[in-house]
């Protein structure tokens, strides 16, 4: 049923980029996909709350988990919390568009992934470029969103040893779900592609790089894999 029902959010979502018989995400298929995403959604569900507090779960994305009893109607759809996952996995996903679109138009150079197919960023290269700054461009540093997102980056070994110290996950989902926020309003106000500027671009696509990989170290220590498209 959980499989069914992401397979039907993913065929009636506008965000949704691959089709039926397309292979992504190093060979999954679309049912793999959504079984993933309910997992996504579940592991995000349990982790919503301290581990101290208690768990009742008596629906899930809008499934029943146990019989109703008298007193309580089940609920017909899920509540926000439910897909949490939805938004941290889309989110890490169109982070890896970017970096696939920014590469196939030729802003950057590439290496080929060990798989042969697999294209992503030179690192060495663009630490080599962004070292010949003269100066930050102000176009893109005096933007709020830029600062608050390289603010929140900051802030990421700060909130593992925190989660670490107190054996606590809670933490790096709360983390996670600011991080994605702070990736949203950056993602309106910094485009690359159609940016004229290159050392904008150089910048931006940094951080977004940057914003991505941790999202999926943060994924990664929740025990989810990070999908690169959904």
């Amino acid at each position: 049923m959980l499989n069914q029902f992401m397979l039907n959010r993913m065929k009636s979502s506008q965000n949704t980029r691959i089709t039926q018989n397309e292979s992504t995400n190093s060979s999954l298929s679309r049912g793999e996909i959504a079984d993933h995403l309910g997992v996504t959604c579940l592991v995000t569900t349990m982790f919503t709350n301290p581990r101290q507090k208690p768990i009742n779960l008596q629906t899930f994305l809008g499934l029943p988990v146990m019989p109703p009893s008298s007193s309580q109607l089940l609920k017909s759809s899920p509540n926000g919390s439910e897909l949490n996952g939805l938004s941290l996995q889309y989110c890490h996903a169109r982070l890896c568009s970017l970096e696939s679109r920014s590469i196939s138009t030729g802003l950057f150079e590439f290496n080929v992934c060990s798989d042969g197919t697999s294209k992503m960023y030179d690192v060495n290269h663009l630490i080599h470029e962004y070292d010949q700054f003269i100066e930050w461009p102000s176009t893109t540093i005096n933007e709020k969103c830029f600062m608050k997102l390289a603010d929140q980056l900051c802030r990421f070994s700060t909130v593992l040893h925190i989660a670490y110290s107190k054996y606590e996950p809670y933490y790096i989902l709360q983390y996670a779900l600011q991080l994605t926020s702070a990736v949203n309003s950056a993602w309106k106000h910094l485009p690359i592609l159609t940016c004229p500027n290159r050392e904008d671009q150089l910048l931006r696509l940094y951080i977004f790089i940057a914003s991505r990989n941790v999202l999926a170290s943060c994924l990664r220590l929740m025990g989810i894999k990070p999908l690169k498209a959904m």
